[in-house]
């Protein structure tokens, strides 16, 4: 099996509305509707994937779920790239017993709304590259995830440059590190003390102007 690494950054958005203009302007189009997106991270008792920084994520998204494990990030510094196993479930709560059942417990939940574009048509059978609009409860953002070409091509058509790319994963943005708590920790008395704190630190980072 052939391995996919996933390659993407992040770019905050400030204004929605000119934003959405210049997708659109850019030859964008709606792959997949405004849908409501909730996030489960789940980890081992002592903290083994957060310490590896590893994620393994359950998502629920219009009735449709999905499990992803994603490795440890590179070294890169200009776009997070890691590993990527993702499959569809079909039942999120099964899942989750399962996990309980191995000793992984939920340790981070996180929800937002996406709405996923892509360039052209949508080609049968291959990984496009995407441009995903989220609206999260620490504000907007772009996320772009294909070919680093691609990634610097398309931020530049949308006005940004590599000085505003974000690396950080979404628990780092929303896990409450500007002292104001955007996620919710889950069972904060299951994991040793300094792991639930270190998961946001330890996923990704944001490289800032």
């Amino acid at each position: 099996m052939k391995r996919y690494d996933e390659i993407e950054i992040k770019l905050k958005v400030l204004n929605r509305r000119d934003l959405k203009k210049r997708v659109k302007a850019l030859g964008f189009t709606e792959s997949a509707p405004r849908v409501h997106e909730r996030n489960v991270l789940y980890d081992f008792p002592d903290g083994f994937l957060t310490r590896r920084r590893c994620a393994l994520r359950l998502r629920s998204a219009g009735g449709r779920h999905w499990v992803t494990f994603k490795g440890k990030p590179s070294g890169a510094q200009k776009y997070k790239i890691r590993e990527e196993i993702e499959t569809s479930i079909g039942d999120g709560e099964q899942l989750s017993r399962i996990f309980r059942a191995l000793g992984l417990l939920p340790v981070f939940t996180y929800e937002k709304h996406r709405t996923t574009y892509i360039e052209g048509p949508a080609a049968a059978g291959r990984k496009q590259p995407t441009l995903s609009f989220d609206e999260t409860s620490a504000g907007d953002y772009i996320e772009l995830e294909g070919p680093q070409g691609w990634i610097d091509h398309v931020a530049s058509q949308l006005g940004f440059d590599e000085g505003e790319y974000i690396t950080a994963s979404y628990v780092s943005l929303l896990s409450g590190q500007d002292q104001e708590f955007r996620g919710r920790r889950e069972t904060p008395g299951a994991l040793p003390p300094g792991v639930l704190a270190s998961i946001g630190k330890s996923h990704s980072k944001a490289k800032k102007a």
